[in-house]
């Protein structure tokens, strides 16, 4: 219980100092985390009263998915929030706080009352339900946390030294440590951090089912497709929960469903978007004719989609509103939804 009883401390002293009242969402701190050589970026939110928390960002992938989040604004997917690899410290209500958060007070002898005052601790991974804390996420958040408070506890002068950094936008201030006997010594550097490009993805496709497709005539429909995390939450024993994915294709003049399929993203995201493009080539395997155009309302799946579609002549194109297959989505979450 050591690292709760830290991480509790930490989150009363970060309580009282509210950092939302002096820092903004976009003001990015970053410390190296001794326990995996990570780099974690913190980011406060709450200055508009809303939501207390602090997040850290693991990782430089993980930065630039949340300041990709942060360019789209209102247009931006509720499911990338939940696809960045993150620790969060958020200040909930009493009602929110479950049974294991309240097992762990109880053995430390505390409390908490007020409205958005309650300390909780989620571990999110992408596709993944928010969960507790491994002992190892523990350990990495007390050291994120402790830093954290060295820089914002003087939050004037340490806003004019990121600033007066450097004026790329690329560089940000990131605390750093050196072995000093069986101590570290921390200290303020300015690093420009590089977010790195998605590995190109390997993708399985059965060679008899391609060549069936491509003996297979075109026809004049077009479909819609699209792929998004669902409301539906899938609990297996001994398992970490997740939310189950749909890959949902619509043929857009008659908008009957072509095909759903369910797909669980436990094995990673980027193994879920491989798989697409093989059981878009079942469905085409079943049909009499393939269809003229495909549109997709998403980017990444237009890139996952783009060399199979090339290599089959269907005509692929990007479109932010599709009619047809935002209505079966539409129902297809709501029966998710009331479950």
């Amino acid at each position: 219980m050591n690292n709760w009883s830290k991480l509790y401390t930490l989150a009363n002293r970060i309580y009282a100092l509210k950092p939302w009242r002096f820092m903004y969402e976009d003001e990015i701190i970053g410390i190296r985390d001794p326990v995996t050589g990570t780099i974690g970026f913190i980011s406060v939110m709450g200055n508009l009263g809303e939501h207390y928390a602090l997040t850290v960002y693991m990782g430089e992938r993980a930065l630039g998915q949340f300041l990709e989040l942060s360019e789209n604004g209102p247009d931006a997917s509720p499911d990338m929030v939940l696809e960045i690899p993150q620790l969060m410290l958020s200040f909930e209500n009493r009602e929110y706080i479950q049974k294991e958060d309240r097992a762990v007070m109880k053995e430390l002898g505390i409390t908490f009352s007020g409205k958005k005052s309650w300390p909780m601790f989620r571990c999110f991974r992408p596709g993944m339900i928010p969960w507790f804390f491994e002992e190892s996420e523990q350990e990495s958040m007390v050291n994120f946390l402790e830093q954290f408070l060295e820089v914002a506890i003087s939050p004037e002068s340490h806003k004019r030294d990121a600033n007066s950094g450097s004026n790329m936008q690329d560089v940000f201030l990131v605390r750093e440590y050196k072995k000093v006997g069986e101590n570290r010594k921390w200290r303020d550097t300015y690093k420009k951090i590089l977010i790195p490009s998605l590995e190109e993805l390997s993708i399985p496709i059965n060679s008899e089912l391609l060549n069936k497709a491509r003996n297979t005539s075109h026809g004049k429909n077009i479909y819609e497709i699209d792929f998004f995390l669902t409301p539906a939450q899938v609990r297996e024993k001994n398992k970490r929960p997740y939310f189950s994915y749909l890959l949902l294709i619509v043929d857009q003049q008659s908008e009957l469903v072509i095909s759903s399929e369910v797909m669980n993203p436990s094995d990673g995201i980027e193994n879920m978007l491989a798989q697409i493009p093989g059981i878009l080539l079942k469905t085409f395997s079943k049909r009499t004719s393939l269809p003229r155009v495909v549109y997709t309302a998403t980017h990444r799946l237009a890139d996952v989609l783009f060399p199979l579609m090339k290599n089959l002549g269907i005509r692929l194109q990007f479109k932010p509103r599709l009619r047809s297959l935002e209505m079966a989505k539409s129902s297809i979450v709501e029966y998710f939804s009331g479950r």
